[in-house]
């Protein structure tokens, strides 16, 4: 036993207590929920989180008052998606257990397994776009993103702009929507007078696209006159396309950067 404590002092020493630079960007005796948790156990995680930190603050810094705190509620919502999807990689559908039941999970996430390695993919691909966000003024062509997906819009051809959407669940797969769709200019926006809906494969649905800042705004009206109006949306799996996308610098980011979100949502 005296030989084990020697031991322990002696590799303290060498090593030291965690520094800075092994803490993630929050209080760890704070740590509440199965992701907080995780990070503050394994260093590659927390690196990844200290980035992210570094990322948002130089992005709010960087935007006008009214972009800044779009972008601050945006993140609100990345954070409540991360901890979700994790506990989702954790229980799946079951009950999140008490803090005791989510201590005792995240001690057992190790590096290089599929939890950590999903939410390592969410947080560096988080702080990428987050480096390339764009406050520049500029027109409708190029690429725009939220905590949850993007929108990715080209040059007109003859009038029309083709657009592709992407937007998924982290942690539930099967909540995503994908869709590409010709909108046309009227009025200083972007109109698809019709987007195919995959999931009851009728044509219902009205879209608009409108700059506003930094910022691209969806709306979306349905013809669906069923029980259930939500079936008639471009993307009736998941939520309502309210939360505005945020123009980045394309050429900042990777040449593979729109398949790696679609990956980033398994």
């Amino acid at each position: 036993m005296a030989r084990d404590f020697a031991l322990a002092f002696f590799t303290l020493l060498i090593l030291g207590p965690a520094t800075a630079s092994e803490k993630p960007s929050f209080d760890c005796a704070t740590a509440a929920t199965a992701r907080e948790l995780a990070v503050c156990a394994l260093p590659s995680l927390a690196g990844a989180d200290r980035a992210l930190a570094a990322a948002w603050r130089a992005a709010r810094a960087r935007l006008a008052p009214t972009d800044a705190e779009a972008l601050r509620a945006d993140q609100r919502a990345f954070v409540a998606r991360i901890d979700q999807g994790f506990d989702a990689w954790l229980w799946g559908k079951q009950e999140t257990p008490d803090l005791a039941g989510r201590r005792a999970a995240a001690r057992k996430v190790v590096d290089g397994s599929e939890p950590a390695e999903a939410l390592r993919e969410q947080m560096a691909l988080r702080t990428l776009l987050l480096d390339a966000i764009d406050p520049r003024p500029g027109g409708f062509v190029g690429l725009f993103v939220d905590q949850e997906g993007f929108v990715d819009i080209g040059p007109a051809a003859d009038g029309r702009h083709p657009v592709a959407l992407s937007i998924g669940t982290y942690g539930w797969p099967k909540y995503h929507c994908d869709f590409d769709a010709s909108f046309r200019p009227i009025g200083g926006r972007l109109v698809a007078e019709e987007v195919a809906n995959p999931e009851a494969d009728r044509r219902v649905t009205h879209v608009e696209l409108a700059l506003d800042g930094a910022r691209l705004r969806i709306t979306e009206e349905t013809s669906e006159t069923s029980a259930d109006p939500d079936v008639g949306r471009a993307c009736p799996r998941i939520s309502p396309l309210v939360a505005p996308f945020f123009r980045v610098d394309a050429k900042k980011l990777p040449a593979d950067i729109r398949a790696r979100m679609r990956r980033a949502d398994m």
